[in-house]
């Protein structure tokens, strides 16, 4: 039997505010790079291909949203996860789109085809990235 809590209203918006926090696919990059064990930002950059900017920006929203902890050692800064539960979750979600996946993958390449269609843009165009002239 599952055991569901009673939240208050500000642990809601906890929660929210975390899911948001992980919600954005360059920080994800980020988490799922510091599950390794901690990194500098250089070896950041190189193992997310992201910008310098980009990474500093996700990195700062991520530690004040208390995510990930940052130690600076000289020069350099490194950044570590906060929470182990960060991975349990990154986990429970894979393992939820393996069971559902195609479900997921359905409804939003349909959500998409539908989206494409009220512009008015024909489909192969809207793939290419064009517009309707």
């Amino acid at each position: 039997m599952t055991t569901y809590l009673k939240l208050s209203d500000t642990a809601i918006e906890l929660i929210a505010h975390r899911f948001k926090l992980l919600s954005e696919p360059s920080r994800l990059r980020l988490l799922c790079a510091l599950q390794e064990g901690e990194k500098s930002v250089g070896e950041l950059i190189t193992l997310t291909r992201l910008t310098q900017a980009n990474v500093s920006r996700q990195l700062h929203l991520l530690a004040d949203g208390g995510l990930v902890l940052r130690t600076k050692r000289q020069l350099q800064v490194w950044y570590r996860l906060a929470d182990p539960s960060l991975s349990q979750i990154n986990y429970l979600v894979c393992e939820s789109l393996e069971l559902h996946g195609q479900q997921v993958l359905d409804a939003l390449v349909l959500e998409r085809a539908t989206a494409i269609t009220a512009t008015n843009i024909p489909l192969r165009d809207a793939e290419r990235g064009g517009s309707r002239q």
